[in-house]
């Protein structure tokens, strides 16, 4: 599919396979909301801040952000496991650099440990302050796109991280927020008795992109590695090297 229409499907964060996965940073960052509440001293200020607090994780869960995955390790056991049947599947392997110029920087690197975690956190945070600091000193500064940049911003910090539990699968993602991508339609498709939505990214240079083909641990598939390479001599993908998993595979 990916290659018959030169697109990347990214689905919508709220509908990912471990829903808990905003809600896992907005957790940790309880404690920043506090902090900042009493570093202002104006009483309007503080009213402000209030009214945004209370309505800010009503705006996060209702994000517009769709994800694209990927994995570092493009031959790891788990990922087998997880995502095909009985090992028999692909795995495509894309440049990396031409993958972050083509999403013009949007692919970030999903972090697992926790103290990473909170310094990102800490970054951030210590932009709202100073978001609200600033107000307090000028109440004329337009605080309403400075806080829609910052969740903007926010939201993506906290889909570039997930539960230590989740460090094996060496994730990467393609995050955007369909808010600041002009012309863009939500397209629908039923997965597992829900409708996720998704966008389509499309790639117009994917027979650069992609560098390499990994077939699943099972070597015994002789068909599936004669009807792919088949398939890219007439798609005309004639770089792209195709590998059996080094992973053995156990009967």
């Amino acid at each position: 599919g990916i290659f018959n229409t030169k697109d990347l499907w990214a689905s919508n964060a709220l509908f990912l396979n471990d829903s808990s996965e905003l809600k896992y940073g907005l957790n940790l960052s309880c404690d920043k909301f506090k902090e900042i509440f009493l570093s202002i001293s104006d009483n309007k200020t503080k009213e402000k801040f209030n009214k945004f607090y209370n309505n800010y994780m009503e705006i996060i869960l209702k994000t517009n952000s769709f994800v694209v995955s990927f994995c570092e390790d493009g031959d790891l056991l788990s990922q087998w496991r997880g995502y095909t049947k009985d090992y028999d599947g692909i795995s495509i392997g894309f440049n990396h650099n031409l993958l972050r110029e083509y999403t013009c920087n949007n692919i970030f690197k999903v972090v697992y440990e926790y103290d990473k975690q909170i310094e990102m956190l800490n970054l951030i945070f210590d932009t709202l302050r100073k978001i609200f600091l600033n107000y307090e000193k000028n109440n004329k500064l337009d605080i309403v796109t400075c806080l829609n940049h910052w969740i903007l911003n926010l939201i993506i910090t906290l889909l570039s991280m997930k539960d230590a539990s989740f460090s094996e699968e060496k994730e990467w993602r393609i995050i955007y927020n369909i808010d600041t991508l002009e012309n863009r339609k939500i397209d629908f498709r039923v997965k597992n008795n829900y409708i996720l939505p998704y966008i389509k990214l499309p790639i117009s240079s994917l027979e650069e992109m992609v560098q390499n083909i990994t077939l699943g641990p099972p070597s015994k598939n002789i068909m599936l590695e004669m009807s792919i390479r088949y398939f890219f001599k007439k798609m005309c993908y004639n770089n792209v090297i195709i590998a059996q998993s080094r992973i053995p595979y156990r009967t």
